[in-house]
């Protein structure tokens, strides 16, 4: 965790998880006592404006002015959010479109060796991100001429260094992360796979696969009209490329979608989108060379593309925008109040409390006394279930049937989980390996009625459970 020593008095492993989008949200903690609600607001603002900051860095690479370059911005940015990208990886879009330049080479090589770097400490399927980016650029903006195969050194060198410079980030970090189980950096690669999510299903009424076809859809026929008579202005190899990355992203984001835990929007498909934004403003600016010296004539987008441009964005982005939430201040005192005393009763009798949930009140001090147990903390925990790692829950129960915990803090638990409806493969996973397991060691005393806070104590006899690996 970064800052751990300014916030909780003890130096924590870093996290395993999107490490770059943490490190953005904990950076209210350079300022000294950060609150809930500043914090609340520093995320979205994060949101705001990276997307923002992506979406004008897009446009500027085209010869706009005026209210034709924030009508493109403003488009950009919805186009953005509704998949949406991640706040966290707009960095390597902002950096990509910054600073790539294919007449000074070196400047797009250091610009592709920092995006590629913050790739490699946010998520794994970006890593040649950056790169394909990068690349795309050249493709539309270098022409052949008969190059040959010299043609294809500069895409060769920006790939390899792209991703070669996420490996050596993503490595630096979990040296340096503090993390006993590695394992935990490659929980993506041991989860199932949930392929009904790419049709529709109850997670995702829409399924993955029909909703990007939607998304791309105004996309793909703008580049029908401004490309239909003028093929020949790029050597076939470039289009072949640029249809080849667009391809991988389009498929690797649907086998990233189907993972567990997953599926429930398209923000795994945000590489595709990315690329296939870049390919549309590209060619709708005529920001391209071709092989020939005179600046290609592209055909027109029609009104109606135009529209289904905008209105697609808007049907996926509104349901995003989130609002205040109210609650009623005199119940949420007395809510923390309880928690306080129960806290309060377990610690004077020397007992060791674990929040599960509700760690928010130890980051801010709400609730007083009380040292952190950085371990089993609930996105932590499910993410180890749906990976099935086992040196991590092992590790889990072996706490548990040892009563480590006096006290511990968390949701309902349950025995038996959902068998249909909204990520129920998600609650099996959970029920399966932390529920079942918890609920066999411990068991709930008491609950706050007006949240899903239960506090749950040892029983005096263990329950005989099963091992949830099947041994």
């Amino acid at each position: 965790m970064f800052f751990s020593e300014s916030i909780y008095g003890i130096k924590l492993p870093l996290p395993f998880l999107h490490p770059s989008r943490y490190l953005l949200l904990s950076l209210p903690f350079l300022i000294k006592d950060p609150t809930l609600a500043s914090l609340r607001f520093w995320q979205s603002f994060l949101w705001f404006a990276l997307t923002l900051s992506a979406s004008f860095s897009l446009v500027n690479r085209f010869k706009l002015d005026g209210w034709s370059k924030a009508a493109a911005i403003a488009w950009a940015f919805l186009y953005f959010l509704q998949g949406a990208v991640y706040y966290h990886l707009q960095v390597c879009v902002f950096l990509i479109f910054i600073g790539i330049s294919v007449k000074n080479n070196w400047r797009s090589l250091f610009f592709i060796i920092l995006a590629s770097a913050w790739a490699g400490i946010s998520r794994v399927n970006w890593f040649p991100v950056p790169a394909m980016l990068a690349i795309a650029i050249y493709l539309l903006e270098t022409p052949l001429n008969h190059k040959g195969w010299k043609y294809w050194i500069t895409p060769f060198v920006w790939g390899i260094v792209g991703v070669g410079s996420a490996l050596i980030a993503q490595f630096i970090y979990i040296s340096i992360s503090g993390n006993v189980d590695v394992s935990a950096f490659g929980s993506s690669f041991t989860s199932d796979l949930i392929w009904s999510r790419l049709l529709p299903n109850e997670t995702y009424p829409v399924g993955i696969f029909p909703a990007i076809v939607i998304v791309s859809l105004p996309l793909w026929i703008a580049l029908y009209q401004l490309i239909k008579n003028n093929i020949q202005n790029l050597h076939p190899l470039r289009w072949l490329a640029l249809l080849a990355m667009l391809l991988i992203l389009f498929a690797g984001g649907l086998v990233v979608s189907t993972k567990i835990g997953g599926g429930g929007d398209l923000h795994n498909m945000d590489a595709y989108m990315v690329l296939l934004g870049l390919l549309t403003m590209s060619l709708w600016m005529n920001q391209l060379s071709a092989e020939d010296e005179a600046k290609p004539v592209l055909g027109k987008i029609s009104w109606g593309v135009i529209f289904m441009a905008i209105l697609i964005p808007l049907w996926f982005a509104i349901p995003k925008i989130g609002f205040f939430h109210s609650y009623d201040k005199t119940i949420a005192e007395q809510d923390v109040q309880k928690i306080q005393t129960v806290v309060t009763q377990t610690l004077q009798t020397g007992g060791r409390v674990l929040f599960i949930t509700e760690r928010q009140m130890l980051t801010f001090d709400i609730v007083n006394e009380l040292q952190l147990i950085p371990e089993y903390e609930q996105t932590e925990l499910m993410e180890m279930a749906m990976s099935r790692n086992r040196f991590y829950l092992e590790q889990f129960y072996s706490d548990l049937s040892n009563h480590r915990f006096d006290l511990i803090v968390a949701e309902k638990q349950k025995n038996n989980p959902k068998k249909e409806g909204s990520f129920w493969e998600e609650d099996y996973a959970w029920v399966h390996y932390v529920g079942a397991p918890f609920l066999c060691y411990y068991e709930a005393v008491d609950q706050i009625t007006s949240n899903n806070i239960y506090f749950f104590v040892p029983r005096t006899e263990n329950l005989s459970c099963s091992n949830p690996f099947g041994e």
